[in-house]
């Protein structure tokens, strides 16, 4: 998302009420499409009047505190207090304070704190003693490749300490990643899908947008972008599109343009290709038949397509997936890592197991 325009929804979601209930059923669906990753996952314990310096991340890294209290500040902003069942957002790109309670006499840095907690996470420890105790992960949301977290300018923070159930998932978080087994993965992921829903939920119903800047935008584009989300193999075309929104064709494509980051067919495109890398990963269906069902008349255009934005062929995509699937219940001996490829200016992972502990980028 271009910085202007990300600067423009971020001051106006901090304003804009939820009034339209167009807008909330287009918000509706974004949250139902929600596809989330977890990059990584790790332990944060501070003692008291000691203070943890964290680098600053490419991805989004949420703290959810477990006991203590304490303060977290973001980059050149002012602390936020911590107390359990807070949970809090950090943009990617900023660095971090974790304190424990009472002034810090005390300055612990991450390369000296940090070190492999079982098989599957990384544990940051000042002290012996767990005054403060937070387990964070390093996080992508995406629907079918739109970042819900573009825009994201400062630390957010919510209060879900109402929500036992929210405890009750970063525990089994943090335990499935103790022993990880068959299915830690899909389990973290959909628990923390279940963190982010209620945090957005709370947020988005006080009219405050800035976890999710995207829902700020226009309520007749967010209609046009989720009917696009839910029938990628529609025969969508400027006109139709735009007589969704009620708006000329080229007042659709500037307004959408500048809203998204992107016009509308290539955002298009790059909806139907993520649906085709998801039909590939899970299920049997010929190459041919995808292409059809994601909305490609011929087979060469798209699996041209498809090795333009992912970097393999739609056979080669599918073997490296299957044999990444089969690497799977060995989580005890596997790391799930990213391989970033550059398409135009977005980024595109492909993922694949070495050998080496899990997720070791959180530090």
């Amino acid at each position: 998302m271009p910085d202007r325009l990300a600067e423009r929804l971020w001051s106006a979601a901090q304003i804009r009420p939820m009034r339209s209930p167009g807008r909330v059923r287009s918000i509706e669906r974004l949250l139902s499409m929600l596809e989330v990753r977890l990059n990584a996952v790790g332990l944060c314990q501070v003692a008291d009047r000691t203070r943890l310096d964290l680098p600053a991340k490419d991805d989004v890294l949420i703290h959810f505190v477990l006991k203590g209290h304490g303060t977290i500040a973001v980059a050149d902003g002012d602390p936020i207090a911590l107390r359990p069942g807070m949970l809090v957002f950090v943009p990617p790109g900023m660095d971090q304070q974790l304190s424990g309670a009472g002034r810090a006499v005390k300055i612990v840095s991450w390369r000296t704190a940090g070190h492999p907690f079982a098989d599957g996470m990384v544990k940051l420890e000042t002290d012996p003693g767990d005054a403060l105790v937070s387990a964070c992960g390093l996080v992508g949301a995406d629907c079918a490749g739109l970042e819900l977290f573009d825009g994201l300018r400062e630390a957010v923070a919510e209060d879900v300490s109402a929500y036992p159930e929210m405890l009750s998932a970063f525990e089994l978080i943090a335990r499935e990643f103790e022993r990880p087994r068959l299915g830690t993965r899909a389990l973290a992921e959909a628990l923390m899908k279940q963190a982010l829903v209620i945090a957005m939920r709370e947020q988005l119903e006080r009219g405050d947008f800035r976890i999710l800047p995207l829902a700020v935008a226009d309520s007749r584009l967010l209609k046009a972008l989720t009917f696009m989300l839910e029938k990628p193999a529609a025969e969508h075309d400027l006109r139709s599109l735009a007589s969704i929104t009620g708006m000329s064709r080229s007042l659709f494509v500037e307004r959408f343009t500048a809203t998204f980051g992107a016009p509308p067919g290539h955002l298009l495109k790059q909806i139907r290709l993520h649906r085709a890398s998801d039909l590939l990963r899970n299920t049997d269906l010929p190459v041919q038949v995808i292409s059809l069902a994601v909305g490609y008349a011929g087979r060469s255009y798209f699996s041209r397509s498809f090795k333009t934005m992912f970097g393999h062929g739609p056979k080669s995509y599918r073997q490296r997936a299957r044999v990444a699937d089969r690497q799977q219940p060995s989580l005890e001996n596997s790391s799930a890592k990213q391989t970033v490829r550059r398409s135009g200016d977005r980024e595109v992972a492909l993922a694949h197991c070495t050998a080496a502990p899990k997720f070791p980028a959180l530090a």
